[in-house]
């Protein structure tokens, strides 16, 4: 008994770099009896066949269950009114009313028209001179009387005739229209088909009721981070919210679903590695590879022996007629001659490979989870003292002379169905011993199984179930194409693959279209500093250094950044791993002035046999803290420096307080001569900084673009 369970909601999801595992949770009461199988239906099209899991989640009872294999289908919705056609005898009845009482209403307008058409002589004319002649007037009022009495009598006939018309054409256009539903209602059309996952359960101690967890990945389904910072105006606090734009044509709206954001892709291959060992002493040779092949089973069609003796028995042969040749492969005495042998080779589902296969990624991707290859036909045995043949590994180009793998119908998305079945096992399918391909494993039609699957209740197709199935891959592969948000940068490859939860469920309808939902908020180690460059500008710019504490990156993405609630500016998020640190810039602090003052002056050495020109440059700068809170302030300055090969010294003479070297790498432009203070301005005070540097170069010469070097 198999129960048909339409109302399946979706639980959780989760959004990979590309596509989307959905799960949803299927409540199986036993209240009138334990079904054998279950079939979820109303599922969209674009699910991938290989990607099916369901597990039981929760028994109600003592009992056991289990669930087997499960298996996609394709399910018409049935028609929303049942519509009782008319009899045939009825809708004809009705037509021949219509068109007879058609016919009488021509009759009656046509005896109207001859009525009216009846004329009264007038009275004849007098000759001159004479009296006028004697007229009839009985009789003329006679047949004034008749003709308006045969009148009358026509127009109430017509009167019925045009009710009795209305209601018979009322009735003929009623049977119609009943005519015209119910078959509507018989044909299933592209929107009534959707995919149905079929999962049969097995029972041991006889449960109350089951709740079954289904999972699947569609396609068509993106997403990028941005984020939200917040901090408070001493930089005592901050906290960051990760935001992220989800955009999903899958066919189906995720509402109110626990949402998990991925940065993985489930359908990549991989394969895990092989650790080589290491000895001590004498070299070996390597083991050879490991393939995921099993050679073919030998005597394969021994075992229809026993079949075909009984066919062989029951079949009447024509007399005269020869016997047919026994098979090529025959290994047991006294088999009777039957059916000629079929050409087989290394084949694997009705097609044959070669050395040059090399399956298309999509392929690889999707039998990255499938079992082991199924075993191979047996091909025709080798002669006497040859060597036996290398197996061929089934995971290769097939040749162009090579038979091409059969047609079947297409899948519900994925790649291209004959290289597709030909690495999942679940699609193959044994045939009948009575075919010319038994005992090989075949991948199934699956538009044959489709077309029989929705026409079995007796309805007619209005449309290809494949075509429809290949038009819903893609419509939800369009999603891959639109554009991301302004800002945002798409989710790339990492070292590791991470997944955020979100906080609460968030709705994701499946439009093709962006939306933003919340992820989740976390508090972050956060320290407040200054930067200055006053030889550039006077400006005072806040940094907060913030530190990463989970092991998750902050990916790319727009950041919002907010100060004591208020808006501050957007900025660009760079990668940040986990326990990583990271810097993001707050603007202008207007409490905290900078003032840079320089002097130069130039002397001459008459101590040296040589002239010297001494180029002195003297920096003053002053910092004030206008902030109720002591301010570290970083304060960033250049030493020029000479090129390599120039006849010219720089020596720093006087540096209060001391400075350090900075070289910008963290920037990534690297610059030479770089110098910086790191002083600590107490609330209200004000901070000196001064520096003297001196360059000297040969009297007679000067420097490319003037001797002073500070403005």
């Amino acid at each position: 008994m198999e129960r048909i369970i339409d109302e399946a909601p979706i639980t959780a999801v989760t959004v990979h770099r590309q596509g989307a595992t959905v799960t949803r949770r299927v409540a199986v009461p036993a209240d009138d009896g334990w079904p054998g199988a279950v079939a979820v239906v109303g599922l969209p099209l674009a699910i991938r066949a290989p990607t099916v899991r369901v597990r039981v989640a929760a028994v109600q009872g003592e009992g056991r269950v289990i669930a087997g294999d499960a298996r996609l289908g394709v399910y018409a919705r049935p028609p929303a009114e049942t519509v009782e056609p008319p009899a045939a005898a009825d809708l004809r009845a009705a037509e021949r009313a219509v068109t007879r009482l058609e016919q009488r209403v021509a009759q009656v307008d046509a005896e109207l028209a001859l009525v009216e058409r009846a004329a009264i002589e007038p009275r004849p004319e007098p000759q001159p001179g004479k009296a006028p002649p004697p007229s009839p007037m009985g009789a003329r009022l006679a047949l004034v009387g008749f003709v308006d009495a045969l009148a009358e009598a026509r127009h109430a006939e017509r009167a019925g005739l045009e009710a009795e018309l209305a209601e018979a054409r009322e009735a003929l256009a009623d049977a119609r229209d009943r005519a015209l539903r119910a078959s509507s209602a018989e044909e299933i059309d592209g929107g009534a088909i959707s995919a149905r996952i079929d999962v049969p359960l097995e029972v041991e101690g006889g449960p109350t009721g089951a709740t079954l967890e289904l999972s699947y990945f569609v396609p068509g389904a993106r997403w990028v981070p941005a984020w939200q910072v917040r901090l408070a105006g001493d930089g005592s606090a901050a906290t960051i919210e990760m935001r992220a734009h989800v955009i999903q044509s899958s066919g189906e709206d995720w509402s109110g679903v626990a949402l998990r954001l991925s940065t993985a892709e489930p359908l990549r291959f991989s394969s895990l590695p092989e650790l080589k060992s290491i000895r001590i002493g004498k070299a070996q040779a390597a083991p050879p590879t490991t393939r995921g092949f099993r050679p073919p089973p030998t005597g394969a069609r021994a075992l229809f022996g026993d079949f075909d003796r009984a066919r062989h028995r029951l079949r009447p042969r024509a007399p005269g007629a020869a016997a047919l040749p026994a098979p090529a492969d025959a290994a047991l005495p006294g088999l009777p001659e039957w059916d000629p042998p079929v050409a087989v080779g290394t084949a694997f589902g009705g097609a044959a490979f070669d050395d040059s296969m090399d399956l298309e990624g999509e392929a690889l991707m999707e039998s990255a989870a499938a079992p082991p290859p199924p075993m191979m036909a047996r091909a025709a045995p080798a002669p006497r003292g040859a060597p036996p043949p290398a197996p061929r590994s089934p995971m290769r180009k097939r040749s162009r002379s090579s038979g091409g793998p059969p047609k079947g119908g297409g899948g519900l998305g994925g790649p291209p169905e004959a290289v597709r079945a030909a690495v999942l096992f679940a699609g193959l399918r044994l045939p009948p011993p009575d075919s010319a391909d038994r005992g090989r494993l075949a991948p199934e039609d699956r538009a044959a199984r489709w077309r029989e699957a929705l026409t079995a209740d007796g309805r007619r197709l209005r449309v290809d179930p494949v075509l429809t199935a290949e038009a819903a891959e893609r419509e939800a592969r369009a999603a891959a194409g639109v554009p991301v948000p302004a800002g945002t940068t798409p989710v790339g490859s990492h070292a590791f693959d991470y997944a955020w939860t979100a906080a609460s469920p968030v709705d994701v309808p499946g439009d093709g279209g962006w939306h933003s939902v919340p992820l989740g908020e976390r508090e972050l180690p956060c320290a407040l500093r200054y930067v200055t460059v006053p030889r550039e500008a006077p400006h005072v710019f806040r940094l907060a250094t913030l530190h990463n504490p989970g092991r998750a990156p902050l990916l790319p993405g727009p950041a919002e950044l907010y100060v004591d609630g208020a808006y501050v500016l957007s900025t660009t998020l760079v990668h940040v791993p986990g326990g990583g640190r990271f810097e993001l810039g707050l603007g202008v602090e207007q409490a905290i002035r900078c003032a840079r003052n320089t002097h130069y002056e130039e002397a001459r050495s008459d101590a040296r046999v040589v002239a010297m020109a001494e180029l002195r440059h003297r920096i003053s700068i002053e910092l004030h803290n206008g902030l109720g809170r002591p301010a570290d302030v970083e304060v960033r300055e250049r030493v020029p420096q000479p090129a390599e090969g120039a006849e010219v010294v720089i020596e720093e003479l006087h540096v209060e307080p001391l400075w350090e070297g900075y070289d910008q790498t963290e920037r990534g432009q690297p610059i030479l001569g770089g110098r910086r203070w790191r002083v600590s301005v107490p609330p209200g005070g004000t901070e000196a900084l001064k520096a003297t540097y001196v360059a000297k170069i040969y009297a007679a010469n000067e420097l490319v673009g003037g001797n002073r070097r500070e403005a």
